[in-house]
């Protein structure tokens, strides 16, 4: 997504990055849990979606569907990546935490 299209959507860029330092499980760990938001982000953009009527400015069908998924998915990764709703901040502490404690 390009800039214009994150300050369209209200995505801003976050302090949440991924270690560029340590060990390779805290990077994989970052990966994980920005992932898992962006699903869960996807999904909730889905469901939101569903609410709301149907406007007619797409003729419908399989193509409808396929473009919102794409949307979805779109905007689930740069939402996630920018610092989404701090799910994978809360993942990532918890998830390294209990990495840290199986390695004393």
């Amino acid at each position: 997504m390009t800039r214009r299209g994150q300050r369209e959507f209200g995505i801003r860029n976050s302090e949440f990055r991924i270690p560029n330092s340590g060990p390779k499980d805290n990077r994989e760990i970052h990966q994980a849990a920005v992932k898992f938001e962006s699903i869960f982000l996807k999904e909730l953009l889905k469901i939101m979606r569903k609410t709301v009527p149907k406007s007619g400015f797409l003729d419908g069908g399989w193509t409808e569907d396929y473009y919102w998924d794409m949307l979805n998915q779109e905007l689930s990764d740069c939402m996630s990546k920018a610092g989404g709703i701090g799910l994978a901040q809360m993942i990532y502490q918890q998830m390294n935490r209990s990495v840290e404690s199986s390695h004393i």
